[in-house]
């Protein structure tokens, strides 16, 4: 295996592949934008819970198929984070 020198190593922002621009997948914000919504970060449980049931319906339109996406539970109680990885991984893909 050879060895590049540093200096012929590419530097950041050299990928053409990887735009910095535009996001490949719309992002979460720009969900909530488009439907007035706002991001709860103080409350009780239930209204915190909202933000996951957001996160989860707006997957669900995106096609995320329903039998990988987590239950609001196994994320706000930390009580399935297999499932939860599962539907993360089955955004990317």
């Amino acid at each position: 295996v050879s060895q590049e020198e540093p200096d012929q190593l590419p530097s950041h922002g050299e990928h053409p592949q990887v735009s910095q621009e535009e996001p490949r997948v719309p992002t979460s914000s720009s969900w909530r934008a488009s439907r007035g919504e706002s991001r709860r970060t103080k409350g009780t449980n239930f209204q915190l819970m909202e933000n996951i049931q957001r996160f989860q319906a707006a997957i669900k339109k995106y096609g995320v198929p329903e039998e990988e996406i987590f239950q609001t539970a196994d994320l706000f109680e930390k009580r399935n984070i297999v499932q939860v990885t599962l539907c993360i991984y089955s955004l990317g893909r």
